[in-house]
Order: structure tokens, then C-alpha cells, then sequence
């Protein structure tokens, strides 16, 4: 083996006098001073851990880097500190707790250059990101909140990564759409001397979840006995079948098509069930009950004194928003003579050429609805005198005056819960001046006394077949709202 040297001058002092005497030393033995062997080796960089950010978090690596130094040495990397650990060849240094660590890097010689060490740089680890939420279940259609926990003072977001999730990147509320795995991870803004930093990514599952609220949403709750009634329901989630439940004396009900009957007079509560499917349990609607009432005209045999009724529920379209009642003078002038003793008298003004609608219920004896009852509105009644309005229902314009003949109709049925409306629009083309009077009986009654420029009719429901006639007695088998409509210019 060829052995390099180098001259080393070294002094002596020998009896007096100053010789020098030169040492050869080994290549091996000047490595070990860090100094090279290669002539013209004379300049020597010095080399530094070259990071500008020397904070991070726990559990994120920070990547140590160099700069400086001399020859194509490999650069090696050591720590010291509690809870440090550095790969000594890549750099890549971590905490598994808040601390320092102290790290320093070492260049090794190369053809032309010496060994060389860097000055010790300290690298300070906070508490870092980490999704905190102990339940990591949760259920379809219900949003969960992710929470985090760590310290540095930048803005968190977040992210989820799967097929049926989705999450607020702001506020970290979760929600998936089906069942399946939504892996989080939140992410910290750099702040400061504070890094960004991102959690470890967390996973939570979501199992099968509470439908939509599921209703019984008929809009009438009323059916008429021996006609099935139809339930149907609004709400609910996923592809679960619906099905019926009914209790009630008499009621029965088809389960899948929810055709509701009841064999005599009564009500049957209904309750509505939508089955399960994967990503939904199975719900239930709160009961609903429905009441059916003896169909037909008879309602249940009506009698004089205790009669079918007709009562005028709703009104708009005319100048008063209350009809003005007027039965006290109705009871003294016809109403008795006429009619039924339980009838009022109501009276109410239209504009010419305007359209009015209302709306009657239609009850049995015993206050039951009538549902699905013909019915018919008749107007310009016997022996009133209606004069001179006109309706573009022409079958409605008969008019027998003032004694008896063929009266004005128009015919309907009630629905499920006894209730009609009919939408009118009169034809009459009136000019002249509106009463300084619409809003008293005595202003009413003057009214309809004029014949211009000014017109009228009476209205009554009658209910099916029941009786109407002039001095019924004890023929009467209904009571009905006696309703005049005067048409002002």
C-alpha cells in the first residue's frame, strides 16, 4: 500500500540551538484531525443547517436542510432531545411530544475538502392537529360535526375524501348520503411562526338513518260509511314500501293500498309504516283518524224538528267581508211562513260584473258531515221577488217572480268532509251610484226595495232530495242559510 505523507516542520531546542526536524505522518492520522491530503486543498465553506422555519407539530416531520460546505462528502444528521428522532440520512426529524430538539450536521471529507460541522440549530415541537371526536358513527341523513384539537392560531379546514360523503370545509359538518366510510382530515393554516399542519386522516361510518318525517296527508278526514276512502301518505325516505294499520270497530283497510271502510257510523285511526332500506330504518307516521258518516240525502232520517243543515262556512268576492245578518226581521217576514225556524237570513252586496265564491257544509241530525251529498244552489226563490240579476251560469237566471214557478240551479256534491264551494260570476252591467248604505239591515232592506239602479236575489242549498216548500210544517226535513246578493254599479 502506497503510504502519502506530509512534512511537518517542527522546532527543537537541542543544547542552545534551534534546529528543525521534519515528521512524516500517515494519511490516515491527518483524516483523523479533519484535514485532507490532496495538495491544493486550501479553501473550506462552512456548512449550516439552512431552515428558515424551525417550529412545527407533533407527529409532522419537519425536513432538516443544509447549505454550505465543501466536496461531495455525504451529509449525516444527529438530534439530541426528549422525544426526538432524526433519520440521519434524509433529515426528516419528528416529536412524539412538545419539546426542542438540538440538531446538528456533519459533511464528510471528499477529495479537496475537509470534514465539517454545522453549528447546532434547535427545532421546537407544539401539540400538534388531531381530529378529537370520541364517536365516529353516525347515521345517513344526520349531519355530525368534526371537531380538532392542537395548538397554533391559523384557520382549520376540512376534507373528506369517499362516495356518499360531504363535509363543510369552513365548519366541518359531515354528512353522507347513503351508508358508507367517510375518511377527515383537518388541515391548520400556517399563523405566524405556526406552520400549516394537517391531521392524521380519521374515519367515520355511517350506518342506516332516520327516514323524513312520514304523514297521513289526506286534506279531508271525512268518508262516507260503505265507500272506501283512500289514505295517502307524504314523507319518508329510500324505496321501503308503505303499508296500513287501522283500529276502530268496523273499520278494516287494504294494508298496501291504504283503502280505508267502515261498516257502520264511527271513526277509524289510521297509522302509516315505511319499511326499511339500506341506508334508512323503518318509520312510522302518528296516527290519524278518520271519521265516516251516513252518504245520501236522508243523512240519517232528518225530521222537522230535527232537520239536515246547510250552513254558509266561507264568502269572498263581495263588498262585506261579514254578511249582514238579518234573521230577526227574516224570522217576522218569511223565514217562519217559509221555511225552517233554525234558517238565518244573511245579506251581502256584489259589484256588477264581479265573481263571488262560497262555501257550505252540509251536516246531518246529529251533526255529522254529509260527505259525498248532492247538492244543489238554488237561486231567485219562490215567492221572493228577486229581481234583475243575471249570472253567467244561465242555469241559475230562471225566475218564477213573485209567486211560485221553476226556480234558478246549480247542482253539486259535497266532499269528504261535507264542505261545497260553487264560483259564480254575475253578468249585470249596472251604471248609476253606489248606496251611501252597504253595511246596515235597514240599508239592505232599502236596497233591494229599488229597483234601479240596483238587483237582487235570494240563494238557498238544498240538501239531496229533502224538502223545501212554501208553509212546509212538519214536511221540512231541512235548515238552510238564506243568503241575498245585491249588485250595486
Amino acid at each position: 500500500m502506497t503510504v502519502l505523507s506530509q512534512a511537518i516542520i517542527v522546532a527543537t531546542k537541542r543544547r542552545g540551538v534551534s534546529k528543525l526536524a521534519t515528521v512524516a505522518l500517515s494519511a490516515s492520522l491527518l483524516a483523523s484531525f479533519g484535514l485532507a491530503t490532496t495538495a491544493g486543498a486550501t479553501t473550506h465553506k462552512p456548512l449550516k443547517i439552512s431552515n428558515t422555519v424551525v417550529k412545527g407539530s407533533v407527529g409532522t416531520a419537519i425536513k432538516v436542510t443544509v447549505a454550505g460546505g465543501s466536496g461531495t462528502g455525504a451529509v449525516k444528521f444527529a438530534v439530541k432531545g426528549s422525544h426526538c428522532t432524526i433519520n440521519a440520512t434524509t433529515g426528516s426529524l419528528r416529536a412524539s411530544a412538545p419539546t426542542t430538539c438540538a440538531v446538528e450536521a456533519t459533511k464528510a471529507a471528499s477529495k479537496g475538502a475537509k470534514v465539517a460541522m454545522s453549528p447546532v440549530v434547535h427545532f421546537t415541537f407544539v401539540a400538534g392537529l388531531k381530529i378529537s371526536n370520541t364517536n365516529l358513527k353516525g347515521e345517513v341523513g344526520v349531519p355530525l360535526t368534526v371537531k380538532v384539537a392542537g395548538a397554533g392560531g391559523g384557520t382549520v379546514s376540512f376534507n373528506t375524501d369517499g362516495a356518499v360523503c360531504s363535509i363543510n370545509p369552513a365548519t366541518g359538518v359531515l354528512s353522507a348520503g347513503a351508508v358508507g366510510k367517510c375518511p377527515v382530515t383537518a388541515t391548520r393554516a400556517a399563523s405566524g411562526k405556526n406552520p400549516a399542519v394537517t391531521s392524521a386522516p380519521v374515519t367515520f361510518v355511517f350506518g342506516p338513518g332516520p327516514q323524513m318525517h312520514l304523514v297521513i296527508s289526506n286534506s279531508t278526514l271525512t268518508g262516507s260509511v260503505g265507500t272506501p276512502l283512500s289514505v295517502f301518505t307524504s314523507g319518508g325516505s329510500g324505496p321501503g314500501r308503505v303499508t296500513f294499520s287501522v283500529t276502530g270497530s268496523g273499520c278494516t283497510i287494504v294494508a298496501t293500498t291504504g283503502a280505508l271502510s267502515d261498516s257502520g257510523l264511527g271513526s277509524c285511526t289510521v297509522t302509516a309504516t315505511k319499511a326499511a332500506s339500506t341506508s334508512y330504518l323503518a318509520a312510522s307516521s302518528a296516527p290519524v283518524t278518520f271519521t265516516f258518516a251516513a252518504a245520501g240525502g236522508t243523512g240519517g232520517n232528518p225530521t222537522f224538528a230535527n232537520p239536515n243543515k246547510a250552513t254558509l262556512t266561507a264568502l269572498s268576492g263581495t263588498v262585506n267581508a261579514t254578511p249582514i245578518d238579518d234573521t230577526a226581521n227574516g224570522d217576522k217576514w218569511f223565514i217562519i211562513q217559509y221555511y225552517s225556524a233554525t234558517d238565518r237570513w244573511l245579506e251581502n252586496y256584489v259589484v256588477a260584473g264581479g265573481t263571488i265564491k262560497m262555501t257550505w257544509h252540509v251536516a246531518g241530525p246529529t251533526g255529522q258531515a254529509l260527505a259525498n251529498t248532492a247538492v244543489t244552489l238554488t237561486s231567485n226563490l219562490q215567492y221572493s221577488c228577486s229581481v234583475g240579476v243575471t249570472w253567467t251560469t244561465a242555469s241559475l237566471n230562471l225566475n218564477p217572480g213573485c209567486g211560485q214557478g221553476t226556480q234558478g240551479t246549480l247542482t253539486g256534491t259535497t266532499d269528504a268532509n261535507g264542505d261545497v264551494s260553487f264560483t259564480l260570476t254575475n253578468s249585470n252591467a249596472k251604471t248609476g251610484t253606489a248606496p251611501t248604505d252597504t253595511t246596515t239591515t235597514a240599508g239592505a232592506e232599502a236596497n233591494e226595495a229599488k229597483t234601479s239602479p240596483y238587483s237582487w236575489t235570494r240563494m238557498v242549498l238544498q240538501i239531496g232530495s229533502d224538502v223545501i216548500t212554501a208553509n212546509p210544517n212538519s214536511t221540512v226535513n231541512e235548515a238552510s242559510d238564506i243568503v241575498d246578493f245585491i249588485i250595486i254599479p
